[in-house]
C-alpha cells in the first residue's frame, strides 16, 4: 500500500474499474480449470473516456491488449513493481504490451495536451 501511495500521480484523472471478468465467470462453466487459460477482460471508466483491457497469461508474464475510447492518448505507461513499460497507442485507440510481469499494475494514459488518466492498482 505504501509503494502504491508513493507511486500515485496527483495530476492524473482516476478511472474506476467497472467490470472484471475474474469477478463474474461465464455462466454454465463448472470446471474452474477450464477458465485458467481464458483471457481476463477489464473495463475502466473515467469522465469522458473508457479503457477496455484484455489480459492473456503466458507463464509468469502477461500480454495486455487495450482499447481507449475515444482515441486520443499517444502512449500508455504500464507501471509494475519492477518498473514501467511503455506502448504507443494507434490512431484507433489500440495498444499492445507484451512480457508484463505478474503482480500489481497500474496504467497511465498520456495525452499530448491534457491531463494523464490513471487506473487504480490491481493484481494480474
Amino acid at each position: 500500500a505504501r509503494a502504491a501511495y508513493a507511486a500515485r500521480r496527483d495530476d492524473a484523472v482516476m478511472t474506476e474499474l467497472r467490470t472484471d471478468s475474474a469477478d463474474a465467470p461465464p455462466a454454465r462453466v463448472r470446471d474452474s480449470a477450464a477458465l485458467a487459460d481464458a483471457p481476463r477482460y477489464l473495463r475502466f471508466d473515467s469522465p469522458g473516456a473508457c479503457l477496455g483491457l484484455e489480459v492473456t497469461a503466458e507463464d509468469d508474464y502477461r500480454t495486455l491488449v487495450g482499447r481507449v475510447d475515444p482515441p486520443g492518448p499517444t502512449s500508455v505507461e504500464i507501471r509494475t513493481t519492477q518498473g514501467s513499460a511503455w506502448s504507443d497507442v494507434d490512431d484507433d485507440g489500440a495498444f499492445v504490451a507484451s512480457a508484463i510481469p505478474t503482480g500489481p499494475i497500474s496504467l497511465i494514459l498520456h495525452h499530448p495536451a491534457g491531463r494523464p488518466v490513471a487506473t487504480p492498482w490491481l493484481t494480474l
